[in-house]
């Protein structure tokens, strides 16, 4: 694994001096701190250990964005990731020191098209979930509401999807 992790740091070294000489920022999906080039944002998608890779990659001087699979990845299938796991993301990264919180970026949801069939399909995965996670991204955790949530998508005819 060492020589792996080496080479993964020798690749993303050499691609961010790139990136950075075309005025750009790199931004890697898997990363380990001690080997991450200077300047580089880290997607924080690990669902196991969330807070120790984001709080790892922010003490080490990188800026992270979460995106943990577990609540964020929408190509999961419904039952695995369903409207309110997603909707009891807390994008507030509890339990981080402050010093760290001003290098969190933000969070990102993602789904992945490669095993989405048809535009079916990547509709129904991707709505109401991109809904739930607007919300707690942009709503303080004291005025989240579930039930208020779940009354507002009826309003606006938004069907909510269950099973797979």
């Amino acid at each position: 694994m060492k020589l792996m992790e080496a080479l993964q740091g020798y690749f993303e070294d050499r691609i961010s001096r790139m990136v950075t000489a075309l005025g750009r920022q790199m931004i890697s999906w898997h990363s380990s701190p001690h080997l991450s080039p200077p300047g580089m944002i880290a997607m924080d998608w690990h669902s196991k250990s969330p807070l120790n890779v984001a709080a790892a990659m922010a003490e080490s001087g990188h800026q992270v964005v979460r995106c943990p699979a577990k609540y964020l990845y929408f190509d999961y299938p419904l039952k695995w990731t369903s409207l309110q796991r997603v909707y009891s993301f807390d994008p507030d990264w509890p339990g981080l020191a402050a010093t760290q919180r001003p290098r969190l970026l933000g969070a990102q949801a993602n789904l992945w098209t490669g095993h989405v069939p048809n535009l079916s399909a990547l509709w129904r995965q991707t709505f109401p979930r991109l809904c739930a996670a607007a919300e707690v991204c942009w709503t303080l955790q004291r005025r989240r509401n579930w039930l208020d949530f779940q009354r507002r998508l009826a309003a606006f005819a938004i069907p909510q999807y269950h099973g797979s």
